[in-house]
């Protein structure tokens, strides 16, 4: 363990963390055809980490954000 710890620290650690995502809502269509998306949009408009959305109701959405 203890060889294991001096090598990462000869050597340096990089952490890598979540790169820049965002949350997207499209309009969902639905018929005999098939499912279409259209009207894209991100909603976070956001450089970082932006994740986990949920419907709060009808007309909003929640989701996980870093701001400056």
């Amino acid at each position: 363990m203890r060889l294991l710890l001096a090598y990462l620290m000869l050597c340096g650690i990089t952490l890598y963390g979540q790169s820049d995502t965002g949350v997207y809502l499209f309009d969902l269509t639905t018929d005999s055809s098939g499912t279409q998306l259209s009207n894209q949009r991100n909603i976070s408009n956001n450089k970082g980490y932006n994740n986990q959305p949920s419907f709060y109701n009808d007309n909003q959405v929640l989701f996980a954000s870093t701001r400056n």
